[in-house]
């Protein structure tokens, strides 16, 4: 339902010469997106903004959810790195990483891309 609703909110900022392409159209779109596919993002609909470490979900048989990281810098549309090295397999979809746990409940955890935290 959700999606059907993301894809008519799209269609209709494009028909009124609504750009979408900026980082606040991104984050409403994963937003909205989170609640429809649990935060995976198609990698033909777009691929990450920045460098960072992010889920990949590849066409490996053995391990068909990775932990990936991500350089936008590389090619033209980037490229996804494994722990072997460039990945030259095929990447479906990505997300970014979830929050980390929380030992106490009402701890805040700042989560960065790079796997750094800060705790308040």
């Amino acid at each position: 339902m959700l999606e059907k609703i993301l894809e008519e909110i799209i269609e209709q900022l494009k028909a009124e010469g609504c750009i979408i392409d900026n980082d606040a159209g991104h984050r409403a779109v994963d937003i909205i997106r989170k609640h429809t596919n649990d935060g995976w993002i198609p990698v033909e609909e777009r691929l990450p903004d920045e460098n960072g470490i992010y889920l990949a979900t590849c066409d490996d048989a053995e391990v068909p959810v990775k932990q990936m990281r991500y350089e936008k810098d590389v090619k033209p549309n980037g490229l996804f790195y494994d722990v072997y090295g460039i990945y030259d397999g095929k990447v479906y979809a990505w997300r970014p990483l979830p929050d980390l746990y929380r030992l106490e409940k009402g701890a805040e955890i700042e989560t960065k891309q790079n796997g750094a935290r800060k705790e308040d």
